[in-house]
């Protein structure tokens, strides 16, 4: 063989290999312009929503924080009251001092129904995020048998 019929028969063969084709038909990897477009289209719907709804457990959950911590200052308070006979003079009003300065309280004592028993009803009272005032109550009876040591027979 010569080299030229070398060279010719190398040809042939890279010519007999199959060429490869253009696919059509199927896409290239990616995303296309509409199903980017769709997709913040989605998100812009869903991000509002959802950060309004985080918001609200946000906000539930505060509300319910200063709802346990009145009531747990009011019970402080309400037992101090009684043990300290202070409900005899009537009621009474105050603050929680500097550890707490968003609460105050007021207390009123109230004959009941039965003979001797006393109604106490201890309000807590704090500002709202809307700056309204919000309030729980906490009432007990106590047996008032006209004695200084009356607060032995409270129902506290």
């Amino acid at each position: 063989m010569t080299i030229g019929s070398e060279s010719n028969a190398s040809n042939e063969t890279a010519a007999a290999a199959p060429k490869p084709r253009a696919r059509r038909g199927r896409r290239a990897s990616g995303f296309t312009l509409i199903e980017v477009l769709a997709t913040l289209v989605i998100i812009a719907i869903v991000l509002p929503v959802a950060m309004q709804g985080i918001s609200i457990a946000t906000n539930a959950a505060s509300d319910s924080r200063r709802r346990v911590e009145a009531a747990a200052l009011g019970e402080s308070r309400l037992a101090e009251f009684i043990a300290t006979l202070e409900w005899q003079n009537g009621g009474g009003g105050g603050d929680f001092g500097e550890d707490w300065p968003d609460y105050r309280w007021t207390a009123d004592v109230y004959d009941w129904s039965e003979t001797n028993m006393k109604e106490i009803d201890m309000r807590v009272i704090w500002k709202g995020r809307s700056g309204q005032d919000k309030s729980i109550i906490l009432t007990t009876l106590i047996y008032d048998n006209g004695t200084a040591d009356s607060s032995l027979g409270t129902g506290f």
